[in-house]
């Protein structure tokens, strides 16, 4: 009550008018209608690993080198991941604890049941393919992994309105490649072949090539260093290299910058449909990178010795080649 006439005051001074007193002290309320809950606009938190930036990935593959530097970098930004797996869920229970509690979410699958890789990729923004192989088996053919699956990965993401693909090939990729020893190289040619219908399947997929990649257990250092590890020192050790490891050039990249290029390309606005080469900062010639892992596994120079393959080890590989295949994988 004793309000009102201070209000009437103020008014006849001209500070608030009549409309606007009524306004500023009425009951009633002028509310909005209320937007639809979407997830990516949403607060990410207290930021990093125990938050979550609204961003929902699939991750095929996720269990080779590079995937769990993926896993790892992805969960770090607080990205929600679902991991499709193939065979016991021992194999995949240590990627659990890359992410907060939640975050890290697994589910069977086969690279050739198209439903279950609809399941996986229902609630995803981004899907992100690493699968691949060095060698066909009895299960898997390298065609039906790099070419097939990869087609029907792609094609599915499409269908899922999907809004990126990362598609990891090979810096090595050749549709045409040279005929060394046994003939051209399937690993090569499958690569390429897999881009191929990936990019015709999604023109906008974005395509990984990288190099050699080194890291924790790699097959890369971890191959040449692994004779060193076993045969003693103090004795001189051979080591077969095609034209004495002269003519082969290797330009190796950190497999963690090649996670963080992937996991970067994601939000990155010119990203999607354009082919990055992940290579390192320098080239080496491979006898020298050979040289320098047995130094670092404390051998002298002189008990390396780089020697020229020889005719008897091409036969025998000939001949395992033959031999019933006799992985499971």
């Amino acid at each position: 009550m004793a309000l009102r006439p201070l209000l009437r005051k103020i008014e006849n001074i001209g500070l608030f008018s009549p409309v606007c007193s009524r306004d500023i002290f009425t009951t009633s309320c002028m509310c909005h209608p209320e937007e639809p809950l979407v997830l990516s606009k949403l607060k990410r938190g207290t930021g990093g690993r125990s938050s979550f930036n609204g961003m929902v990935a699939t991750v095929f593959g996720a269990t080779g080198r590079l995937g769990r530097n993926v896993i790892t970098h992805l969960a770090k930004t607080g990205t929600q991941i679902i991991i499709p797996y193939r065979g016991d869920p021992y194999f995949v229970r240590d990627l659990k604890v890359l992410g907060d509690l939640g975050q890290i979410l697994f589910l069977p699958f086969h690279l050739e049941d198209e439903n279950t890789i609809r399941q996986s990729m229902r609630y995803s923004d981004v899907v992100i393919n690493l699968v691949g192989k060095e060698t066909h088996t009895r299960n898997f053919t390298l065609e039906q992994v790099h070419v097939d699956g990869a087609a029907r990965i792609a094609r599915i993401s499409k269908e899922m309105e999907v809004d990126r693909l990362v598609h990891v090939s090979a810096l090595c990729q050749n549709p045409n490649p040279p005929c060394y020893v046994r003939g051209p190289s399937r690993f090569m040619k499958s690569k390429a072949a897999g881009e191929s219908e990936v990019l015709r399947e999604r023109p906008d997929a974005i395509i990984f090539r990288p190099a050699d990649m080194f890291g924790e257990q790699d097959r890369f250092l971890c191959y040449y260093a692994a004779k060193p590890r076993r045969v003693g020192m103090g004795r001189t050790t051979d080591v077969p290299l095609w034209a004495l490891g002269q003519k082969t050039i290797k330009q190796p990249v950190y497999i963690g910058d090649v996670a963080r290029g992937i996991v970067n390309s994601l939000t990155a606005p010119d990203s999607p449909g354009r082919i990055y080469e992940a290579v390192g900062p320098h080239r080496y010639r491979l006898d020298d990178l050979v040289k320098w892992i047995y130094f670092i596994c404390r051998y002298f120079p002189n008990e390396l010795n780089i020697v020229r393959i020889n005719p008897i080890f091409l036969c025998v590989c000939y001949s395992i080649n033959t031999w019933p295949e006799s992985h499971r994988f």
